[in-house]
């Protein structure tokens, strides 16, 4: 379904490669522990609400490019899930968080190439693409979220955003993490 109405659009591009530890606050909800330190994300982020602004269960979001090397890699086809958690300004401020099992909704066209397709978007997801572009590191080329509730949104000039990644490998697993710089703007927001 398309919205006639006009809708907030808030983007925000990852572009920072962070190394260190991260914050003790900055624990991961899937694979539990703080993410992993040494972090290589390039991506952008979208949030849009679709009708009557956000939370209203038809909001949609963006993870884009998202680059992130695993220990222990990453097969959805078998054991390995997948979820994303976006948060405004610290981890005390979820937005989303949804987890992806194994195996259901996911097909593979080949070696290290997977792609998840729900057109229902029943656990909040839509299209999941992964492409593996040597062992253990993976490019994320897109999640799209769908029919979710985004929580404390939209974002106001200032904010942040903070992004985890989880490689689930059933309880355990890798965690990525990257804040997004500074949001500015007013009905479309770009971070940088």
């Amino acid at each position: 379904m398309r919205s006639t109405g006009i809708g907030l659009l808030i983007v925000c591009g990852l572009a920072v490669t962070r190394l260190g530890a991260a914050p003790a606050a900055a624990q991961c909800p899937v694979t539990g522990g703080p993410p992993i330190p040494e972090v290589q994300l390039a991506a952008k982020v979208t949030i849009q609400p679709v009708t009557g602004g956000f939370g209203n269960g038809d909001d949609r979001f963006k993870v884009l490019k998202g680059l992130f090397t695993t220990t222990g890699g990453f097969n959805p086809m078998t054991t390995d899930g997948l979820a994303v958690t976006l948060y405004r300004n610290t981890t005390a401020n979820q937005m989303v968080s949804i987890a992806l099992p194994p195996i259901t909704n996911w097909s593979s066209s080949g070696p290290g190439r997977y792609k998840y397709n729900d057109p229902t978007s029943a656990l909040g997801i839509r299209r999941v693409i992964v492409r593996e572009l040597s062992p253990n590191l993976f490019l994320l080329v897109r999640i799209l979220g769908r029919n979710t509730s985004l929580l404390n949104a939209p974002l106001s000039p200032g904010d942040q955003m903070e992004v985890q990644i989880e490689v689930d490998h059933g309880g355990f697993g890798d965690c990525f993490d990257q804040t997004l710089m500074t949001c500015t703007g007013t009905t479309n927001q770009q971070c940088h």
